[in-house]
């Protein structure tokens, strides 16, 4: 349950960065990380050498899983746990002053960066997240709930599980439209409520597609 609330969280933080990112006049992209499933965004214009140089992170769980034999999003996990280091409290100029030294020696300067940024977004123009139209919502439910999507997957979901379902749908809409979406795909036909789920804790639905 506290997992399940945590994803959620995680979920909603996303849309409310995502949201700022627009309005500091950036454009943004998808992020689905190495599995796919991450559901996250990233800055548009930014080099994937550069993103790469700076996901060492990644890369050592990587390393870990592949020295295993496995590559599941389970044994990602278990790689992410076990080589966490203990973090140091470097002073973030110092940080900095490495992280710059890095992308010059890669080839990169942070000015060279910031204008392909610039160019990929609105050049710092600041803009207003959209809301969502109507069509564009009833879109959004109807793909969540199909069998494509990945309430379908889970088979039985609540509505913390539509929150992580829907957020990556509208990266750079207004935060409020996530409370929207939600309370569009739980108020929908196609979401048909659960009774007697076993350990539920709150209210659960089926995709009316599982069921038939």
């Amino acid at each position: 349950m506290l997992r399940d609330l945590l994803h959620a969280a995680t979920a909603a933080g996303r849309v409310a960065s995502a949201a700022k990112a627009v309005c500091l006049g950036y454009a943004i992209g998808s992020d689905g990380g190495r599995s796919g499933r991450l559901g996250h965004w990233r800055i548009a214009g930014v080099p994937e050498r550069a993103c790469e140089l700076f996901s060492k992170r990644s890369a050592g769980i990587t390393a870990a899983v592949e020295s295993k034999g496995y590559d599941t999003y389970q044994a990602r996990q278990t790689a992410a746990r076990d080589t966490r280091k203990p973090k140091r409290h470097t002073p973030p100029e110092d940080l900095l002053a490495c992280w710059r030294a890095e992308l010059t020696v890669a080839g990169f300067t942070p000015a060279g960066v910031l204008t392909d940024v610039d160019a990929a977004g609105s050049g710092g123009c600041r803009r207003v997240p959209a809301r969502l139209l109507e069509r564009q919502m009833l879109a959004l439910v109807a793909y969540s709930l199909g069998p494509a999507g990945r309430l379908a997957e889970r088979k039985v979901f609540t509505r913390a599980d539509v929150v992580v379902a829907v957020a990556p749908l509208i990266f750079g809409a207004h935060p409020g439209e996530l409370g929207r979406a939600v309370d569009a795909v739980c108020a929908h036909p196609d979401a048909v409520a659960l009774v007697g789920v076993a350990a539920a804790r709150e209210r659960a639905y089926a995709p009316v597609c599982v069921l038939a």
